[in-house]
């Protein structure tokens, strides 16, 4: 929360000083934010801009900066969802020797090894949530060496393959203006406007949003994940849609687990796994197998029965001390966006489009006001 300690000197709040600086940064990364330009609709894999999306997309962004200058003094920005991490590991990405010829696409190239950084997470936007409540829980993964043109370039990012998925297979929303909507409800404290979120998810969206809220799970590395939103798969006119999901190697047997029963257990979970030996996870892909497995609809999920996942690829992680491989403050300063990806993985849909503008503005917000305190 916000720290209202402040020190004078010559009769001025540094306080005051560090919000102006902060503020004047934010304005510049706004700038530079709405330069990038927005996406363009990939027709030919049913992309369609909505009536209005990108003034939506700049209302959310707006509600979500206003959101965190409301909680947060400068240096202590967090982010807006998933702030809390379990931590960030250090993995080895092993796409298949044997891998399938169709999905041999993007940085899938059979036998191919990259090193990665995954960092797991709760989504309640309170960094201080409680591990043993259920909420969705979050995986993002940061491959790294990966060559080639970048969809958002960040000097920063420049080898950077993002993957970022949750622990449910559908999200809860599809339209970038009601998304925007459902941010300045919550937003508002309103009890009165949060009668309308219902009518604004509708049934399913209700449904998937209660589902994500209620996840429970003792170990981050015996999850499953999904991207719950969809990704282009290879270039040209073979180019596919398709959807991600992570699991267990193996499913660890009755008695092998003993979690502990805090606040933080997933740390505590992730630190004694990888204390005592390595883990392993699988990646899966699942490509669209009908028209009407829309790329715009995203609350609705595609059927397994229908489009099997497959599994691509290996995610090794070795022996480590967690937090000392990867510092929990590097942790908080690392950012993870589904457009730091080259073409052949592109992002799809009206919730990744809003999440090129978003996440990116998000993250130089933070960085603006947490640079801003001084030294």
């Amino acid at each position: 929360m916000k720290n209202s300690s402040h020190h004078l000197v010559s009769g001025i709040p540094w306080l005051t000083l560090w919000i102006l600086n902060g503020l004047m940064l934010t304005a510049q990364a706004m700038g530079e934010t709405a330069a990038r330009g927005y996406p363009t609709p990939d027709t030919h894999l049913g992309e369609q801009l909505q009536p209005g999306e990108q003034r939506a997309v700049q209302r959310l962004t707006a509600t979500i900066e206003q959101q965190l200058h409301s909680l947060y003094a400068p240096g202590e920005y967090r982010r807006d969802a998933h702030p809390k991490a379990h931590a960030c590991v250090r993995a080895q990405f092993i796409v298949l020797a044997d891998l399938p010829a169709r999905f041999n696409q993007g940085v899938f190239q059979a036998g191919q090894q990259y090193p990665a950084i995954v960092r797991f997470s709760n989504g309640s936007p309170d960094p201080d949530s409680d591990d043993r409540e259920g909420d969705t829980r979050g995986m993002a993964i940061k491959l790294q060496g990966v060559s080639g043109r970048k969809l958002l370039a960040v000097p920063t990012q420049s080898s950077s393959q993002d993957f970022l998925l949750i622990t449910h297979p559908a999200f809860f929303i599809n339209s970038a203006s009601d998304y925007a909507r459902f941010f300045e409800i919550t937003q508002s404290g309103s009890w009165w406007n949060y009668l309308e979120i219902p009518f604004l998810l509708g049934l399913q969206g209700t449904l998937n949003a209660l589902k994500m809220l209620s996840n429970e799970t003792d170990d981050p590395l015996q999850a499953r994940y999904w991207s719950a939103v969809p990704y282009q798969f290879g270039l040209g006119e073979a180019r596919t849609a398709v959807k991600y999901s992570v699991q267990a190697c193996e499913t660890l047997q009755a008695g092998q687990e003993k979690p502990p029963q805090s606040p933080n257990k997933l740390h505590e979970a992730l630190k004694a796994r990888l204390m005592e030996s390595g883990a392993c996870m699988e990646f899966m892909v699942q490509a669209r197998s009908a028209r009407s497995m829309s790329v715009e609809d995203v609350v609705d999920e595609w059927p397994e029965e229908e489009a099997e996942f497959i599994k691509v690829a290996h995610i090794e992680f070795p022996p480590q001390q967690v937090n000392v491989s990867i510092p929990a403050d590097r942790c908080e300063a690392m950012s993870y966006n589904p457009w730091h990806s080259i073409p052949a993985h592109r992002p799809l849909g009206a919730i990744n489009r809003a999440r090129l503008q978003v996440y990116d503005h998000i993250h130089r917000v933070r960085a603006a006001m947490n640079r801003a305190v001084p030294d």
